[in-house]
């Protein structure tokens, strides 16, 4: 009998443990208020063309980069974006359709407000600008200040004026030629391109495909 007792007593204290620990994991789960813990944005993808092999989707919120270019297969037709609870402001959702040279031949794009609502469908149809474009990204190394132009105008990347800018990645059409031109900011110095590019002057790089340069910039010593 005590031992039955014993037993009764326990299974009692760990359901109301089970009970009171209930609520809160439920909480924890959909978050404060019992909402979900995210936005969902659902995209739906319509008008791929032929001769897809990648679709390529990037993210902005209020004009900042929200999500890093990230590729989808070329059979994909949906895509969902996690966005945090709290986030507000204009949402907007850019599709590229990359051919085998890994340029765009298509785009599209859809943007929504984000407020209360936690799932936002965006329906975006795919359609051709008429050329192809390729995508030119710039990046900087080291601990100096410096800025990176582009001629003709897309890149405007890096520290200019005490202003930081981040325009570090372009779509220029196909076939184009780019010419790239670094400048060392204050107590600085330019050391020079690799990747796409070499030397420590102006570079020029042709689009037949995606290019990437890095540009490193050191400083001074005094």
């Amino acid at each position: 009998m005590a031992i039955r007792r014993a037993l009764q007593q326990a299974s009692r204290g760990l359901l109301r443990a089970v009970s009171l620990a209930l609520p809160w994991a439920v909480s924890a789960l959909l978050g404060c208020g019992g909402s979900p813990a995210s936005i969902l944005i659902l995209a739906t993808i319509s008008g791929v063309p032929a001769g897809t092999r990648t679709l390529r989707a990037t993210s902005y919120l209020d004009g900042r980069r929200e999500l890093d270019p990230a590729d989808l297969g070329g059979a994909e037709r949906e895509l969902v974006v996690r966005l945090p609870a709290g986030a507000t402001g204009r949402y907007r959702l850019e599709i590229d359709a990359l051919g085998d040279d890994g340029c765009s031949f298509a785009q599209g794009q859809a943007e929504s407000s984000l407020g209360a609502d936690r799932r936002v469908d965006l329906p975006i149809a795919l359609g051709s600008p008429g050329f192809t474009s390729c995508t030119l990204a710039v990046r900087k190394t080291g601990l100096g200040q410096g800025y990176v132009e582009s001629d003709p105008l897309g890149i405007s990347c890096g520290t200019r004026e005490g202003s930081e800018v981040q325009e570090c990645a372009f779509r220029f059409q196909k076939g184009v030629t780019v010419r790239l031109v670094a400048r060392a900011g204050a107590r600085a110095s330019f050391d020079g391109w690799t990747d796409a590019c070499s030397g420590f002057s102006s570079c020029e790089v042709e689009m037949t495909g995606p290019v990437t340069a890095t540009a490193a910039f050191g400083v001074q010593v005094q």
